[in-house]
């Protein structure tokens, strides 16, 4: 699925420099963690890394923290599946369960954002946010 991805990505206009990630929509356990989850990881980072790009993972709490705690993404966007209520640190980006929004007729999910770097494809211009904030831009 990964070389399928990044073909999207890249036919998307997707530049190098960014994340793609990789779902785990589920509450792992510790041992399908470590005996399928983290090989099925390893090998999507293998593959982004060898076009350009990093992992990002989208998880629950507890499966975020076994990810950074194995080395595996450098972006997390959590789910609440199995998050006993607890906003992983981490975490880059939030799905707020339960809050849809209607965009364009399409039922879409909230979700609040943490972080200025999230692995958007337009990078963030911090000095150009400062300016505006200030109302020194033109």
């Amino acid at each position: 699925h990964a070389s399928i991805g990044i073909r999207i990505h890249r036919a998307a206009g997707g530049p190098a420099g960014v994340p793609m990630y990789v779902a785990i929509d589920d509450n792992p356990t510790p041992w399908q963690f470590d005996h399928q989850i983290a090989p099925y990881l390893e090998r999507w980072d293998a593959h982004l890394r060898g076009a350009g790009m990093s992992l990002g993972v989208y998880a629950n709490a507890p499966t975020i923290d076994r990810c950074r705690g194995r080395g595996l993404g450098r972006y997390f966007w959590q789910h609440d599946w199995g998050s006993g209520g607890r906003l992983n640190p981490a975490a880059a980006i939030h799905q707020k369960a339960g809050k849809q929004w209607a965009v364009g007729g399409v039922m879409s999910d909230i979700n609040d954002v943490y972080s200025v770097d999230y692995g958007q494809w337009e990078p963030v211009d911090l000095a150009r946010i400062a300016q505006a904030a200030a109302g020194s831009l033109a």
